[in-house]
């Protein structure tokens, strides 16, 4: 009986595993025009789709081998050999791509990133060797050392992928003045949850390997929850589209080439916190690093450098300490005139919880503390 129930339980994973590598590869795209005379550009699959489609499908192919493996003896010929020691090689390569793709600039699989892959000779070498190396290595030993080195990548490949993502909020930030509804904090979730997954499967295995057991229970329930992750992914994906990372201006740290003559740069910087002070430009809640660059006329490189150089910030910092200093002026001389949500509206937030994130990042405090902290100062007077 209780069988019975798992293969249902495969059969429905599998399915809506397999739905969503479909929805993701045969979903469509517009693409840029390729000519002049293309007036209405050709859908195209995405690139992070198209990787994310290979993901699930390499995450999925243990559903199958563990339908496989209770299905009637009939059926045992459908199984993969030695599929669960060339699968797990792929995740992390496949999941940095993913997350590249989603926050580079101009990303497009090249030649280059076949290197990503080389890591699956050493399986396929240790497989096509496996009876010469039983003659002095016990298998269980290859099976240890195999999944250690397996842990490590996947964890080292985890590592790019939260640097990828630093980097693209990094990005941003220097770009825009609003990043509630740009953010990808979500895929930071979903790789923890990747991490909190093989941490316990990496935990579970070494402790089976050592107490000698035999767990069939552990194999399936690693396989059906992560197959609930994967379709979890591809749900987040569809949800939360990130920014066309095309439209955001990279900045350089150190603007070695930059045309830019530090006494015009010394002068922007001064035209754009007097404009900033006296026209109030900030109030605009969706205002971009573009924007502004169109306003002052300059190029959005240039506004860029001036900001982080000159003035030791991004553009969101920019922008919104400029707003939060109209908040608290707002909040002290009228304690009790307007709500929060008014005020924030007022100097240019979106909604409640985007200013109360910013007013607690330049403050330290929300807004409606520092409200009741200026009526305590107003009524000692």
């Amino acid at each position: 009986m209780f069988e019975e129930i798992l293969k249902i339980i495969y059969l429905l994973a599998l399915g809506q595993g397999v739905l969503v590598a479909m929805v993701l590869m045969f979903s469509r795209a517009p693409s840029a025009a390729n000519t002049p005379e293309q007036t209405a550009p050709k859908p195209v699959t995405s690139v992070e789709h198209k990787i994310l489609f290979f993901y699930i499908l390499a995450m999925m192919l243990p559903l199958w081998e563990g339908y496989i493996s209770l299905a009637p003896d009939a059926l045992k010929p459908l199984s993969i050999p030695y599929l669960f020691w060339l699968l797990p090689w792929l995740y992390g390569p496949l999941l940095y791509l993913y997350v590249k793709a989603k926050c580079r600039k101009d990303f497009k699989l090249t030649k280059s990133d076949g290197k990503h892959f080389t890591i699956l000779l050493f399986p396929i070498l240790v497989l096509s060797t496996l009876d010469s190396l039983q003659q002095s290595i016990p298998l269980l030993v290859i099976q240890r050392l195999s999944w250690a080195l397996v842990f490590s990548q996947m964890f080292t490949y985890i590592g790019f992928c939260f640097s990828e993502i630093n980097r693209y909020q990094k990005l941003l930030a220097n770009n825009y003045s609003y990043l509630e509804q740009r953010n990808i904090s979500w895929l930071k979730k979903l790789l923890v949850g990747f991490v909190l997954i093989f941490l316990l499967d990496m935990g579970v295995y070494y402790l089976k390997a050592f107490l000698e057991l035999r767990a069939q229970w552990y194999f399936h329930t690693f396989v059906i929850v992560e197959s609930l992750y994967v379709v979890l992914i591809g749900f987040f994906s569809f949800r939360h589209p990130s920014v066309d990372p095309n439209s955001l201006v990279e900045p350089n740290p150190k603007y070695e080439k930059s045309s830019l003559d530090p006494h015009v740069a010394k002068r922007l910087a001064q035209r754009i916190v007097e404009l900033m002070e006296h026209e109030a430009w900030y109030l605009q809640n969706d205002l971009t690093l573009q924007n502004l660059a169109e306003r002052l006329n300059v190029s959005s490189h240039h506004l860029s450098q001036v900001i982080n150089d000159q003035l030791n910030m991004t553009f969101y910092e920019l922008v919104n300490e400029k707003r939060i200093s109209a908040a608290k002026a707002l909040l002290a001389e009228e304690p009790q005139a307007r709500t929060i949500l008014d005020i924030g509206y007022e100097v240019g937030f979106n909604n409640k919880t985007s200013f109360n994130n910013a007013f607690k990042k330049f403050t330290g405090m929300t807004p409606s503390e520092y409200r009741r902290q200026s009526s305590q100062i107003a009524n000692l007077r």
